[in-house]
């Protein structure tokens, strides 16, 4: 089954240009699909399949609305016939439960997709497997084979464990995880050459407490490999509920560590911040959720600050979130201007600063890691690219699109990169993240914060 899953990939790679290695990054906002889905198929031939407009066969409504979506609110334009072939690689790779029978007929989003059908028919009347399933394993083939590795089908018995603003956030474990290769570009699905790598670790959490750190690579969880894992079947396995372990096995440098997790409740502390001089305070933001912008703005209006002229803000381990939490907390920092510009198969769209920052006037260090993503590299991009602000730390994690999430009829959720972003200068992270104008490199295992002391030093503390 392996060579023809590789054959089938092919295809996509050719047809979209290498549509497997992500172009691209993202944010998340909400949407809701117009969709009709029609009654329980009739006895048709599969042969002769049904168009998906006006209302499609209920057991085929989800591939024909998730194409449809695709179609008209990917960031660019796609190929069908790409589209068809990774909706094939899925249904190839697939591994069904028996079906219950009964009448088959396929509906048909576009002429490509009758290789798709035939292959469906073929395993339904041929191995009465489910055609339900092999429809949702068509869907996963679009989003895994198709499109850029942050667009993701999330099946309905996974929506609400997959973050709506950070996907890879395990909130149970107190991690966020990544798929991205050893050069550091993101990825689809996991392999030798793509790997399933911790970028973030809340402190005090599961993942804390057994000693995670950021750059660990797991390899296993609860005894199986992760090889052939979207980033969506990684969370779906690591989460769980509250008091439950998880054993995951870790590749950090050179050695394998073993680890046993005890999920618990972790709460987010959006924003963190202390005083580390009478001028000087560290502010710390979690990530960019949609109360970020305001719990940023308490923080520097109240009166512990008041005496502040000097910020470390420290955007390490961010993950990003809302396109509006990024300009709200840009703004703070920035009097006028455009915080960033958007882009699409429609043309591009400059977004101002708001008026009345209260820190645009302060001295300022960003201090950044391969874990500040997204909304976190809006933020330090811009800061820099106006000379408003020096960045500290590493190289950051290079995701510059957005996405759009979209409820299924049945239950299911399309995560689609509807647009990229760039600075108002024209700087985009793309997949290799933005280059620090300090690099220091973290020491995790080290009882000093290099990149901490570093900030202070060029803050003049």
């Amino acid at each position: 089954m392996k060579v023809a899953v590789a054959v089938v990939l092919g295809l996509v790679t050719a047809a979209c240009g290498g549509a497997v290695t992500a172009p691209t990054s993202t944010l998340e906002q909400t949407g809701s699909p117009p969709a009709t889905i029609g009654p329980a198929t009739t006895a048709l031939d599969a042969r002769r399949p049904v168009p998906c407009d006006p209302a499609p066969p209920a057991v085929f409504a989800p591939l024909c609305e998730s194409y449809r979506l695709v179609m008209d609110h990917y960031y660019r334009p796609l190929d069908a016939a790409a589209l068809a072939a990774a909706a094939l690689a899925g249904v190839v790779a697939a591994d069904p439960p028996p079906g219950t029978g009964g009448p088959f007929v396929c509906a048909l989003p576009a002429e490509p997709f009758d290789a798709v059908c035939s292959e469906i028919e073929s395993r339904v009347r041929g191995s009465g497997v489910s055609d339900s399933a092999l429809v949702e394993a068509a869907v996963d083939g679009i989003f895994r084979y198709g499109l850029d590795p942050f667009s993701s089908y999330v099946p309905p018995d996974a929506v609400g464990l997959v973050d709506l603003d950070t996907p890879g956030r395990i909130r149970s474990l107190g991690i966020v995880v990544a798929l991205r290769g050893a050069d550091g570009v993101v990825c689809a699905v996991a392999d030798d050459d793509c790997r399933l790598e911790v970028v973030a670790v809340d402190e005090f959490g599961p993942g804390d407490t057994a000693g995670l750190t950021v750059g660990d690579v797991i390899g296993g969880i609860d005894g199986v490999g992760v090889d052939g894992h979207t980033l969506v079947d990684a969370v779906r396995r690591l989460d769980g509920p509250v008091g439950s372990a998880v054993e995951i096995e870790v590749v950090r440098a050179t050695h394998g560590l073993s680890k046993t997790l005890v999920r618990s409740y972790v709460p987010t502390a959006y924003v963190e911040w202390d005083l580390v001089g009478d001028d000087t305070a560290w502010i710390h933001l979690a990530d960019f959720s949609q109360t970020a912008a305001q719990a940023l703005g308490e923080v520097l209006s109240s009166e512990e600050l008041a005496g502040v002229d000097r910020i470390l803000l420290d955007l390490r381990g961010n993950p990003g979130g809302l396109l509006p939490a990024a300009q709200g907390v840009l703004s703070q920092f920035l009097g006028v201007g455009t915080a960033f510009v958007l882009g699409d198969t429609a043309g591009t769209r400059e977004v101002p600063v708001l008026l009345g920052g209260l820190a645009t006037d302060v001295r300022l260090v960003v201090l950044v890691d391969r874990g500040t993503a997204s909304a976190a590299e809006i933020v330090a991009a811009a800061l820099q690219e106006t000379g408003r602000a020096l960045v500290v730390g590493e190289r950051t994690f290079g995701k510059d699109a957005i996405q759009e999430v979209f409820r299924l009829r049945h239950g299911g959720e399309a995560r689609i990169s509807v647009a990229t972003w760039t600075t108002a200068g024209g700087l985009s992270v793309g997949v290799t993240g933005l280059v620090p104008d300090v690099a220091v490199a973290a020491d995790p295992e080290g009882s000093t914060d290099p990149v901490f002391e570093e900030g202070l030093r060029r803050l003049g503390r």
